[in-house]
C-alpha cells in the first residue's frame, strides 16, 4: 500500500470492515490504540502510538529543537488545534484520548488526504485504492467530476472521480469525537491593499524569507538537487539554492524551439555556478512512460507536463538525487499568470465613467460586429462585463461549453444541468480579498495549485522515485504575498512587477526579461509525427472498443483530432490530451 489509511467509529469497528481494511492495507504496519480506531502505514509513512495518543502520516517536516521528531510535531500541532504550525509538507491523522481524532492536510495539500463516511464510520487515506476496497463505499463514477474533468483536466476538490470518495481541501482538518464532524478551513491567505511597509522594504523581506525558506528545505545534505526550467521561480531557486553551496540543477528539452527553454536554464545555472544537468525528452519517451505516469494517480489526471515533471526527475534520480526544489506557486502569489494581465486589461473598463461605459454597451450586440474593430471591441466590451470568474474563463472550458456533442445523450439527464463553470464560480467565491487580482490569485491557489501543479510535481516526482520540495510555498514567503498591494503586483499590467524588482540583483537580466514560457509538452507536434502516438489516440478514442465509448462521442474525439490535423498551433491537441489521459488510467487501473 502507499502511503496511509485508517477507519475510525464512535463505538467499534464492524469486524467484516475490519477485515476488509486489513486486506486491503496489505503488509502495512498497523496500530489499534482503541476499539474504534484502526491505523496503517506503507513504506516511508509515519506510525507513532504512545501515551494515549497515535499518529499516521505522509509527511516531509522540516523539525526544530523544539520538535525532535515528526511525532512529536504533529501531536503539539493537534493539540495546539493549528496544524498550520506544521513546517513542510504533511497530511495526517492524529488521536488522543483528549483531542479526539483530527485529519488534516498543509496549506496547499501538497500530501494528499481523501475520506468517505459509512454511515457513522470515517474511512480516511492518502490515495483512493484503499478505500475503493471498502465495502459500502460508493466506487461509482461521479458525473459532475467527470464533467468538471473535462473542462479542467483535473478534479477540482472536494470532488473525486468516485462518489462516496472525497479530497479534504487545502488548509483543511476533519475532527471526529462522539461523530464524523464536517472538513474545516485552519488558515485562509487574504490579500490586503494596505499590508503594512514600504515597497523597498517589503521587497527585502521577500529575499530574506525566501532565501530562509531554501537554505531549509535544502538542507546540508549532497543528494538535493532543484528544478531548472529556465523560468523566474526555478532560477531563484536554484540561486539560492547555490549560495548554501554546491548545487546540482536538472533540466530537460525538445527538440522543439517553442518548448525548449534550455538556452535560459544555461544562463541561470552559469550565473549560479550550479553544476547543470541536461537531457532531450523525445516521442519514444512519452509513448514509453505514459502508462506509468497516468496511473500512478488515483484518479484520472490530465496535466501533460506530468511526463516531463517525471522524465526530469527520473534523470535527477539516475544522477543521485534524493530530494528536488521546486519553483511552483510563484506565478499564483505574485500574479505571473498571463491570465492575469488579460483581465488587467478588462478591469480598465470598468474604471472608465458611467458615460462612456454606457456608450461602448451596444458594441456588445452592434450588427456592425464583422467589421474588424467593432467586432474586436464588442467582443472586448461582452467579456469586460462579465463578472470573474466567467470572465477569466471565457476563453477556456471548451468541453463545458460543448457538453451536449461530448457525452453520450444518455449522461445528459445523470448530469443534471452540472457544469464546470459552477464548480469554478465556487471555488472563486472561498476567496478573500480586497483586490480583484487577489480574488484572482486565491482562485488559482486552489484550482491551479493544490488541483493541478502540486499534484502534477508530487505524483510525477514519487513515480521517479524522488522526494518534492517547494521553497515558494514557505508560509512566510506566501503570507507576504498577501500583504504586497495589487497595484505593485502587477503594476501597469506588467506581469510579477513587484516580483522581478524585488529579485532583479539576483535573477540574470535574460531571464527577468523573457516572455512567460510554461513547462509544456509538445504533444500537438508530435502527434502529427509520431506513428506510436497516433496509433495510440487512434486505439483509446477512435476505435469501437475505446474504454470512453461509455460517456464521450467518439465523434466528438474524432472532430478533435481531424481539427488538430487541419491547422498548426496546439489548441485542438491540448484539448485532446485529457481524454487520452483518461483512457489510458481507465486502461490501466481498476475502477467500477
Amino acid at each position: 500500500m502507499r502511503g496511509f489509511a485508517g477507519l475510525w467509529s464512535p463505538g467499534r469497528i464492524a469486524p467484516e470492515l475490519a477485515a476488509a481494511f486489513r486486506a486491503a492495507v496489505g503488509e502495512a504496519r498497523l496500530a489499534r490504540p482503541l476499539p474504534g480506531l484502526l491505523l496503517a502505514a506503507g513504506d516511508g509513512c509515519l506510525l507513532a502510538e504512545a501515551d494515549g495518543a497515535a499518529v499516521v502520516a505522509d509527511a516531509d517536516l522540516l523539525l526544530d529543537g523544539a520538535s525532535p521528531d515528526p511525532a512529536t510535531a504533529i501531536l503539539a500541532a493537534h493539540r495546539g488545534a493549528d496544524p498550520g504550525r506544521l513546517d513542510g509538507s504533511f497530511a495526517y491523522a492524529c488521536w488522543s484520548q483528549g483531542g479526539g481524532l483530527e485529519l488534516a492536510v498543509d496549506l496547499f495539500r501538497t500530501r494528499p488526504l481523501v475520506y468517505a463516511r459509512l454511515g457513522d464510520t470515517l474511512c480516511f487515506a492518502s490515495r483512493t485504492e484503499p478505500l475503493r476496497a471498502l465495502p459500502g463505499v460508493d466506487t461509482q463514477v461521479d458525473l459532475a467530476a467527470l464533467v468538471d474533468y473535462l473542462s479542467f483536466a483535473v478534479i477540482p476538490a472536494p470532488r473525486t472521480f468516485f462518489r462516496g470518495i472525497h479530497k479534504l481541501r487545502a488548509a483543511h482538518s476533519l475532527g471526529c469525537r462522539d461523530r464524523v464532524g464536517e472538513p474545516e478551513r485552519y488558515w485562509q491567505l487574504r490579500y490586503r491593499e494596505d499590508g503594512g511597509g514600504s515597497r523597498s522594504a517589503l521587497a527585502a523581506e521577500l529575499r530574506d524569507r525566501l532565501a530562509s525558506a531554501v537554505a531549509r528545505q535544502r538542507g546540508t545534505g549532497d543528494r538535493v538537487g532543484c528544478f531548472l526550467s529556465g523560468g523566474l521561480d526555478s532560477s531563484t531557486v536554484v540561486g539560492l539554492a547555490a549560495a548554501c553551496g554546491p548545487c546540482d540543477a536538472f533540466s530537460i528539452g525538445f527538440d522543439e524551439a517553442r518548448y525548449d527553454e534550455r538556452a535560459y536554464a544555461r544562463i541561470s545555472a552559469q550565473r549560479y555556478g550550479a553544476r547543470h544537468h541536461e537531457r532531450v525528452v523525445t516521442p519514444d519517451d512519452l509513448a514509453d512512460s505514459i502508462e506509468a505516469v497516468v496511473t500512478a494517480f488515483d484518479e484520472p489526471f490530465g496535466n501533460s507536463s506530468a511526463i516531463a515533471v517525471y522524465q526530469c526527475a527520473r534523470f535527477a534520480r539516475e544522477a543521485g538525487m534524493a530530494t528536488l526544489l521546486a519553483g511552483d506557486g510563484g506565478d499564483e502569489l505574485f500574479a505571473g499568470n498571463e491570465r492575469y494581465g488579460t483581465d488587467y486589461l478588462f478591469q480598465r473598463y470598468h474604471r472608465l465613467p458611467s458615460v462612456a461605459r454606457a456608450l461602448l454597451a451596444p458594441l456588445s450586440t452592434s450588427g456592425f460586429c464583422g467589421l474588424p474593430l467593432v467586432g474586436k471591441a464588442g467582443r472586448y466590451v461582452r467579456r469586460a462585463r462579465l463578472p470573474n470568474p466567467d470572465r477569466l474563463l471565457s476563453y477556456g472550458l471548451y468541453a463545458d461549453r460543448h457538453l451536449d456533442e461530448v457525452l453520450q445523450p444518455e449522461l445528459l439527464a445523470e448530469v443534471a444541468g452540472h457544469r464546470a463553470v459552477a464548480t469554478a464560480r465556487e471555488i472563486y467565491g472561498g476567496g478573500e480579498s480586497e483586490s480583484e487580482l487577489g480574488r484572482l490569485l486565491l482562485f488559482d491557489h486552489q484550482l491551479t495549485l493544490a488541483d493541478n501543479d502540486l499534484r502534477k510535481v508530487t505524483e510525477g516526482c514519487g513515480a521517479a522515485g524522488v522526494k518534492v520540495r517547494y521553497p515558494m510555498l514557505d508560509r512566510g514567503v506566501v503570507e507576504l504575498a498577501g500583504r504586497v498591494p495589487a497595484g505593485w503586483l502587477l503594476e501597469g499590467g506588467r506581469l510579477r512587477a513587484f516580483y522581478k524588482d524585488a529579485m532583479k540583483d539576483l535573477l540574470p537580466q535574460e531571464v527577468l526579461t523573457k516572455s512567460k514560457h510554461g513547462f509544456g509538452l509538445p504533444f500537438a507536434s508530435w502527434l502529427r509525427t509520431d506513428g506510436r502516438l497516433r496509433s495510440l489516440v487512434g486505439d483509446l478514442l477512435e476505435s469501437e472498443t475505446s474504454p470512453l465509448a461509455e460517456w464521450v462521442r467518439p465523434s466528438f474525439l474524432t472532430h478533435l483530432h481531424q481539427a488538430h490535423l487541419g491547422e498548426s498551433e496546439p489548441y485542438y491537441a491540448d484539448l485532446l490530451w485529457p481524454f487520452l489521459a483518461l483512457a489510458v488510467w481507465l486502461s490501466g487501473a481498476p475502477h467500477d
